[in-house]
């Protein structure tokens, strides 16, 4: 399901829940870690596997991830308001969601968010290194949304944007503007990602030396561009209707036609 605002900005409203056994933790994230992954593992060898072999299979592969995650439990929509019920998981739980595995009967439904980052004249783009979909051109920033116990009335999306956009670009706040303006099912994922438009008057060789002093610069290897007019010529406006489906299906084929790059 797809929830988006075209006129105004998206009010998400986030209400986070800690699971009977992680509540004791609530406070020590990498307590909270250990006893998810305790439970993980129990899980999957009633199942008949383990974390080990999850691990073997390359099902699981973010062991350095530092961590607690969100998993979605419920989404809703009144009028221009969403609504999001959300409880902390082990990101190695969003690993085997992300690879398809079904050993367990509930595969959680991880939070993300992906940013269209913009100039005056072009979308911005990432080329892909690090071990996920290492040299494929996406969207960036993006990533998952980090558990912090900061209770009910902290904007979690907004502030996912804003640590992706430190950690990957190198970007303060007072850099870019961002706007929220929808939500939608992530297959790649199995869960749902916020979309923000987000704007910056820096060039883009200003962008590129920050990105490559930026903490995760490892996780691209370039930034490279698409006018937007070029979109637009072939009737497709980043901001009007599913952005994040149209620009990965009509928009990025395109651009690696036109700049003859092959991932």
């Amino acid at each position: 399901m797809e929830y988006f605002s075209h006129q105004r900005p998206l009010e998400i409203r986030y209400n986070v829940t800690v699971p009977e056994h992680l509540t004791e933790y609530r406070t020590n994230i990498e307590e909270m870690r250990k006893a998810d992954l305790i439970l993980l593992d129990e899980e999957l060898r009633r199942k008949g596997s383990s974390i080990e072999e999850k691990v073997r299979e390359g099902k699981i592969w973010r062991m350095k991830f530092p961590q607690m995650i969100y998993g979605i439990d419920e989404i809703s929509q009144k009028e221009n308001n969403v609504y999001i019920d959300l409880h902390p998981i082990h990101p190695h739980r969003a690993d085997l969601a992300f690879k398809k595995d079904r050993t367990l009967e509930n595969v959680p439904g991880p939070l993300t968010v992906t940013a269209i980052l913009e100039t005056e004249r072009d979308l911005i783009f990432g080329l892909r290194g690090g071990s996920v979909e290492s040299g494929k051109i996406g969207f960036i920033p993006g990533g998952h949304a980090d558990y912090r116990n900061s209770g009910i009335s902290e904007d979690i999306g907004r502030r996912a944007f804003h640590t992706e956009t430190e950690e990957e670009l190198g970007l303060t706040n007072e850099e870019y503007s961002l706007e929220i303006f929808g939500i939608h099912e992530n297959p790649e994922t199995n869960g749902h990602n916020i979309i923000a438009r987000m704007s910056t008057d820096l060039s883009l060789a200003e962008l590129e030396q920050k990105r490559k002093e930026a903490s995760d610069a490892w996780e691209h290897s370039k930034l490279v561009t698409i006018p937007k007019q070029v979109l637009l010529e072939k009737g497709l406006d980043a901001f009007t209707e599913y952005p994040i489906t149209d620009l990965i299906r009509k928009g990025v084929p395109l651009f690696l036609e036109q700049y003859k790059i092959r991932p």
